[in-house]
């Protein structure tokens, strides 16, 4: 999920059509992320914003007894839902799979919870879900979203120094990229398998040193 202008030009030159990304605060001022926006340099591309109060509800907060909302119904998240769309156009919720059944165990009701919220939206025919493709089909930008510096989902901060942010992590980043050249020229096609996964952003994310918030880690 990490994106920049620059990155997102270099996306839409590969093809891609729609791209989806953080609502970060500092890059949205006072724009809802409730909204299709797009690239400012190319502005074929168009850019789909997660709302993060909403997303963390589930991720961060559904199982958290200490949370003044806990316990989040589907009835209660459904309303909060429709009342953060009542003068916007696309809520766009974003969370990893280990959210579901991982961090929110199938003791803390996760399961039964999205299967409810899901009937819920679905009986009322004012909502639906939609494929990223079918939501900027049915809805033009609404603005460019300038994105000078790049962004991610993670931590307070929203940046990539989760990935970049200490000399270890820069240092493995330099010498992974150093020796590119060479892994091509042995035309070696496990070699070259290796090097790819050598490139996941976990391998970095994990050598991070900075204090972890999210799911109470550290």
């Amino acid at each position: 999920m990490i994106y920049s202008d620059k990155i997102g030009e270099r996306v839409a030159k590969l093809g891609f059509k729609t791209m989806l990304t953080d609502g970060a605060k500092h890059v949205l001022g006072w724009k809802s992320p409730n909204f299709v926006y797009k690239n400012p340099i190319d502005e074929n591309l168009n850019l789909l914003l997660k709302n993060s109060k909403l997303s963390d509800d589930i991720a961060i907060r559904f199982s958290d007894r200490q949370w003044g909302e806990y316990p989040l119904t589907s009835e209660k998240y459904a309303s909060w839902v429709k009342h953060s769309l009542a003068e916007t156009e696309v809520l766009n919720l974003f969370m990893n799979y280990d959210v579901i059944g991982h961090y929110n165990r199938k003791e803390s009701g996760i399961f039964d919870f999205l299967e409810y919220f899901v009937k819920n939206m679905m009986e009322d025919d004012e909502y639906q879900f939609l494929l990223p493709k079918e939501v900027v089909k049915k809805h033009s930008a609404k603005d460019v979203l300038p994105v000078p510096f790049p962004i991610s989902w993670t931590d307070e901060e929203r940046d990539i120094t989760s990935w970049l942010g200490n000399e270890l992590q820069k240092e493995a980043f330099n010498q992974l990229f150093r020796i590119q050249s060479i892994v091509k020229k042995k035309k070696n096609a496990e070699l070259s398998d290796d090097y790819g996964r050598l490139q996941a952003s976990e391998h970095f994310y994990h050598m991070r040193t900075k204090t972890l918030l999210y799911f109470g880690l550290s």
